[in-house]
């Protein structure tokens, strides 16, 4: 039996699902068992999954329906999300084992970006400087009995998903951090595709935002001035790399005003 089952939704991911599911496939030091659940893909991502992993699903209508799915058929004792453009650092699930063996209910694994253009060089420093800040970084493993405990993903959440499932594992037992990264191929970003999908996750956020409209550590996660404070603490990086720190802060602000309009004109749910 695997110790580990990492289930990775997709949705017409044809050109990040083969480095995503190989890194899955060289994970070093714990069986694992690989689980994709596929939105009804019309790009051959679900062929190219089907040639990789030991088991593949065709499921929707969202991410969290389909991470649920997967962790259903699931066998291992320990469950690890991935999404498609993510790519694993090869002791990812070993490091998890060992958290969780060692008592943690759920496991921060740290994610960094990469990509090709200016606007995914900012989007790596932003990224960059939610590393070590618990209430930004969410869990994406989890002891399973601790998943099952909460229900799993909410599946009336389309946006803030992952905060909302790792704290109320949180409730459950303690979060623990490793040091193997994810990879989050970013791709080459466009400012405009960037500002549509906010402005999409906006449209849908309220249903996030009443849930956890009297959480603390939830409210930081939303709010502007919180967020900024986390550039703030970064000056070093602007030192590093001043271009893509200002454009980092440029790039927030457009997202913030897209998720906002998204909020106040689109559709709420």
């Amino acid at each position: 039996m695997p110790r580990v089952s990492v289930v990775v939704p997709t949705r017409n991911s044809i050109r990040t699902i083969a480095a995503c599911l190989a890194s899955v496939r060289a994970q070093a030091g714990a069986g694992v068992e690989l689980i994709v659940v596929d939105n009804h893909s019309t790009d051959g991502t679900a062929e190219a999954a089907r040639a990789v992993a030991d088991r593949v699903e065709t499921f929707g209508p969202e991410r969290c329906a389909q991470r649920n799915e997967g962790a259903r058929i699931a066998t291992g004792g320990i469950l690890v999300f991935v999404d498609s453009d993510m790519v694993l650092s090869p002791g990812v699930a070993a490091s998890c084992v060992t958290a969780i063996d060692e008592g943690a209910a759920g496991v921060v694994i740290p994610e960094e970006s990469f990509g090709a253009g200016f606007w995914a060089a900012c989007k790596r420093v932003e990224r960059t400087c939610y590393e070590n800040v618990p209430w930004m970084e969410a869990a994406r493993a989890f002891r399973r009995d601790a998943f099952e405990r909460v229900g799993g993903y909410d599946e009336t959440l389309v946006s803030g998903e992952d905060w909302d499932v790792s704290g109320r594992v949180a409730a459950v037992g303690p979060i623990a951090r490793i040091d193997d990264r994810i990879l989050h191929d970013e791709g080459r970003l466009t400012l405009g595709r960037t500002l549509s999908k906010k402005w999409y996750y906006g449209s849908r956020f309220r249903a996030y935002a009443n849930k956890s409209e009297h959480d603390a550590p939830r409210s930081r996660q939303t709010g502007v001035i919180a967020r900024y404070g986390l550039f703030a603490r970064r000056l070093d990086l602007f030192v590093a790399h001043p271009l893509a720190f200002v454009g980092a802060v440029f790039l927030k602000t457009a997202e913030f005003a897209a998720a906002w309009l998204g909020m106040t004109f689109g559709r709420s749910v």
